[in-house]
């Protein structure tokens, strides 16, 4: 049995098996069927957009479907919906990606530093570059340490070129001009998800990766489950988990506003789980 995902006019099939012929032939008869459906409603399938990849750590080798005639073979990363996504879910392809995109208009707002005010760059900065770094966050936002700080190393970049600061600290800079870094920006988003979770105004499917436990409390309330994991890359850093986990370390105060919209004013001013330590991630950005 297949699963299908669409959003517009794009279309992905899910399947799942314990061996790869047995993946393979529900790929390809899944397919078939959505391309003969096509046709019957009078619509085209571009076969040159087809595109299919294999999740499993432990596989290095290639497969092929046929559809039509015509052989797609597996690749190690796709772009979906604007997201690069690799076979092992590291996101470093995407973040490599994004980080390409910024360095390019990081270059175009250096020659204009001298030119434009600094609201003008700003707007801009918020636009066109940073906005990018806040595109489908609850998907990749889990990656490692590395790729955390190119990321906040491109923030540091803008905020030089728009303050024409080459000499201060990162933190410096964002701290002076009340600018949050962008691991927190990213967090606050997530939160956001979770009240959605907790509230029942998500989507099923973020629904139910979240555990939910009657609060003994208050019977009248609920708090969230945290889940057990095995393996550090597809449990620990994921976001069942580290969503979960950031949901927990809000008091039951800050989680009870009545609406949607007075959260998010609250979340946003929020700036991450208190910590003295000198090893979690948020602490080494602020070292940045």
């Amino acid at each position: 049995m297949c699963r299908i995902y669409n959003y517009a006019d794009d279309n992905t099939i899910a399947v799942d098996g314990h061996s790869y012929p047995e993946v393979l032939q529900q790929l390809e008869l899944s397919a078939s069927h959505m391309i003969k459906w096509f046709d019957i409603t009078s619509l085209k399938a571009n076969t040159e957009k087809f595109q299919f990849i294999i999740f499993d750590k432990s596989d290095h080798s290639h497969h092929s479907i046929e559809l039509h005639g015509k052989s797609i073979e597996n690749k190690d990363t796709v772009k979906l919906l604007g997201v690069h996504i690799d076979k092992h879910l590291t996101f470093d392809s995407h973040i490599t990606e994004l980080c390409l995109k910024a360095g390019r208009k990081l270059n175009v707002l250096s020659r204009l530093s001298n030119i434009l005010d600094v609201n003008a760059k700003m707007r801009l900065n918020n636009a066109f570059i940073m906005s990018q770094f806040q595109y489908c966050v609850c998907i990749w936002h889990f990656c490692n340490k590395t790729n955390t700080r190119t990321i906040e190393k491109i923030q540091c970049r803008a905020l030089r070129h728009i303050y024409n600061d080459y000499t201060s600290s990162y933190q410096h800079l964002r701290e002076t001009h009340t600018v949050p870094l962008l691991y927190v920006k990213r967090i606050r988003k997530i939160m956001v998800e979770m009240y959605k979770i907790v509230n029942g105004i998500s989507p099923i499917y973020l629904k139910n990766m979240i555990s939910h436990r009657e609060n003994i409390y208050n019977l009248r309330s609920s708090d969230v489950q945290l889940p057990q994991w095995s393996t550090s890359k597809y449990g620990h850093n994921t976001f069942k988990y580290q969503a979960t986990k950031l949901w927990r370390s809000l008091t039951g105060q800050d989680k009870e506003p009545a609406s949607l919209k007075s959260f998010k004013m609250y979340i946003n001013q929020w700036n991450g789980p208190m910590c003295s330590c000198s090893h979690c991630i948020l602490c080494v950005l602020n070292q940045l």
